[in-house]
């Protein structure tokens, strides 16, 4: 089975929820048997080493995406701006043609429909509602009516074509029916999934070290997300009203590409790291996870992440959404309360790891995928894994 992922974005190094979700994904459906390529805009940063690494094919197309690379949040975000791209689906008509499956992982490429074979079935593996983001990243009422339009027009396209969409929560899969009367038949959960926790590449007095104001806190709060919208919110939020409020009792850390917009900014119970590559070199004892994101659609993965690393999380209710299962091990409050949560003695523990990852496991979530690849193909297990 030949199963090409079309991806909106360069996805290596998968430093962001969406490229997390689309490696993690095409690498546990290469172990599965699956023969996947990954089809991604070019980007000269985009790891070619890494790729080497993988099981799976990494092809980035050479083609000038000038708008997103230009203007990207000036006023229009990226999704946006990459929906405009004339002659793409010319040239990868023959490409699209050479697989048994083509998969988009967000709606804004899907112009290339047009492109794919009818008999060759498309999956729409959504990650958010995608009109819906697009609208938490804009400003301006004007930007978010042209951005929300013309994305809500490709992903209605794209729903009614596609054989299949995976959805990432229910309420995702109702806001589908709502704004594009989706057939519910044609609809499933592949939820965000989570990985066996990454070893640490800093020793705790290593980290000491490197920041040596943490040892004067006993207890640290760690935010973790790429640089989009509605993690550059929460950080602010976190920067300018949390860490000030328990600035004698908790130390703040903000990892990745969020903190970017603020290294300037200096607090004694701040640690500012947007270039550091793993989170998990600060999920060490006294630490607790947060997540107080207030904007944006689909599910947060970054709440999977603290929890499968073993930290007690704070969350807003926002933040746990498409998680019901997971709410009775989450602090889960408005913002108003993060200040009696951090000083709090008592924190409440993250869920079982094997139970977590029999719920969530990538694995797990592959296998569902796997199940409906079959069903649209024909293909049996063993025509998959030769």
């Amino acid at each position: 089975m030949r199963l090409l992922i079309v991806a909106p974005y360069p996805v290596l190094p998968d430093s962001a929820g969406g490229k997390i979700r689309t490696i993690r994904l095409a690498r546990e459906l290469a172990a599965k048997g699956v023969d996947v390529t990954v089809l991604t805009p070019y980007h000269p940063k985009q790891s070619r080493s890494l790729s080497r690494r993988e099981p799976f094919r990494l092809t980035d197309v050479k083609y000038p995406f000038v708008l997103p690379a230009l203007f990207t949040g000036r006023p229009f975000p990226y999704g946006h701006l990459i929906t405009y791209h004339p002659g793409l689906g010319a040239r990868l008509r023959q490409t699209l043609k050479k697989f048994d499956i083509v998969q988009f992982e967000q709606c804004f490429l899907a112009g290339l429909v047009a492109h794919v074979p009818e008999h060759v079935p498309i999956i729409y593996n959504s990650q958010n509602v995608d009109a819906d983001y697009i609208g938490s990243e804009c400003q301006r009422t004007k930007v978010r009516e042209i951005a929300m339009q013309r994305v809500a027009r490709l992903e209605r396209l794209l729903i009614e074509r596609a054989a299949h969409v995976f959805v990432c929560s229910r309420k995702d899969e109702s806001r589908f029916k709502e704004l594009y009367d989706a057939d519910p038949d044609r609809m499933s959960l592949a939820v965000n999934g989570v990985a066996k926790p990454q070893q640490q590449h800093l020793s705790e007095p290593e980290l000491l070290k490197r920041h040596p104001q943490l040892e004067r806190f006993s207890r640290r709060a760690l935010f973790s997300g790429s640089n989009v919208p509605h993690n550059v919110e929460a950080a602010r939020f976190l920067i300018e009203k949390l860490a000030p409020a328990v600035k004698d009792r908790c130390a703040i850390v903000i990892h990745g590409g969020c903190a970017a917009p603020f290294r300037h900014i200096q607090r004694d119970n701040l640690i500012l790291d947007p270039e550091h590559t793993t989170f998990v070199d600060y999920a060490i004892p006294g630490t607790i996870g947060l997540n107080p994101v207030e904007q944006g659609s689909g599910t947060n993965l970054k709440v999977l992440h603290l929890l499968a690393h073993g930290l007690p999380v704070v969350s807003t209710p926002f933040g746990m959404r498409g998680y019901d299962d997971l709410l009775s091990f989450v602090n889960v409050c408005d913002r108003k309360a993060f200040v009696r949560a951090l000083t709090n003695p008592e924190v409440i523990a993250p869920p079982d790891l094997d139970w977590l990852h029999q719920r969530y496991g990538w694995p797990h979530v592959a296998d569902g995928m796997l199940d409906v690849f079959r069903s649209l193909t024909g293909a049996s297990r063993a025509t998959i894994s030769r």
